[in-house]
């Protein structure tokens, strides 16, 4: 699935501009 990997690309970008934790 393609498209997994590309949301888990995306997930990492924005929990990188992003943390939450």
């Amino acid at each position: 699935m393609l498209m997994v990997r590309s949301v888990l690309k995306w997930l990492k970008s924005l929990a990188s501009s992003y943390p939450w934790w």
